[in-house]
């Protein structure tokens, strides 16, 4: 692979840059690109896009091919360290975005309720090994320094709906970005009602009861659904992953950049975020 990436690099610098921009994305890090790409397409209004979505190997690979002038790849790490990538050659790495893990359950699962889960506690579930959607086994499997993880279901496509059914049905569990639900509309607030006359008290020295502050409700806790599809969330739930510390981190990979590509990563880099 480095030296076809060497040799895409070379055309890369050597052509003009042409009306079109093509980006390959991982099913999840598809989350990431869309302001991007509208940044790039404001400031280019000719341009024509095409965006593949597959798996992160495959974008790797489309990168260092030259089919695609860059890519998006996710993954789970520890905070601050890159992904597992292998050998990428002369393309260079950059990080875009780090999020909190959670652990996808089954609606009904005994732990489903819980407010955090450690890996540890899960060596005897099965997982669902799905590399081209959510964590890889063998990334979680090296976090933990086990192979005590068990693989009950290796899905090979990069559809996130099928591994959330896959979960749903109890086939395994899996680990996806715990992004949050989105926030409700601002409701207008209330209008007053009408407060009654007082009234003289009963009797000239007796003092009204002291009445206990109202107790606020009680805060729903914020569920990590957000790229779950609608009619799936209620089949599912996720559970944020509180031990070892890993984060979801995505990072665009690219080779020598100009044009609409140079613009589209400095759009994504410049908003690099670290959700807590």
């Amino acid at each position: 692979m480095r030296l076809e990436a060497a040799r895409a690099d070379v055309r890369r610098t050597a052509e003009e840059p042409a009306g079109v921009l093509r980006v390959g994305v991982s099913a999840l890090a598809a989350y990431h690109v869309g302001s991007a790409l509208d940044e790039v397409r404001r400031a280019r209004p000719g341009l024509d896009l095409v965006l593949r979505v597959a798996g992160r190997d495959a974008v790797v690979a489309g990168v260092a091919a030259g089919d695609l002038d860059a890519g998006l790849v996710d993954g789970v790490a520890a905070p601050s360290d890159p992904l597992r990538l292998g050998d990428v050659g002369v393309l260079t790495t950059v990080a875009v975005a780090e999020e909190p893990c959670a652990v996808l359950l089954p609606a009904g699962h005994p732990l489903a309720r819980r407010a955090g889960l450690r890996l540890d506690d899960l060596v005897d579930a099965r997982w669902i090994d799905a590399p081209d959607v959510g964590a890889p086994l063998a990334d979680l499997r090296a976090a933990v320094g086990s192979d005590g993880l068990r693989g009950g279901v290796r899905y090979e496509g990069a559809d996130v709906e099928t591994l959330v059914a896959l979960v749903a049905a109890d086939h395994g569990l899996a680990i996806l970005p715990a992004r949050p639900t989105k926030q409700p509309a601002a409701q207008a607030p209330a209008r007053p009602t009408k407060q009654p006359a007082a009234q003289a008290p009963a009797h000239p020295t007796e003092q009204p009861a002291a009445q206990a502050p109202e107790r606020p409700p009680a805060r729903t806790p914020e569920r990590p659904t957000e790229q779950i599809p609608e009619r799936q969330a209620a089949q599912v739930a996720p559970v944020p992953l509180t031990s070892p510390r890993l984060v979801y981190r995505t990072e665009l990979v690219h080779g020598h950049l100009a044009g609409a590509a140079a613009d589209f990563a400095a759009a994504l880099t410049g908003s690099f975020r670290i959700r807590a």
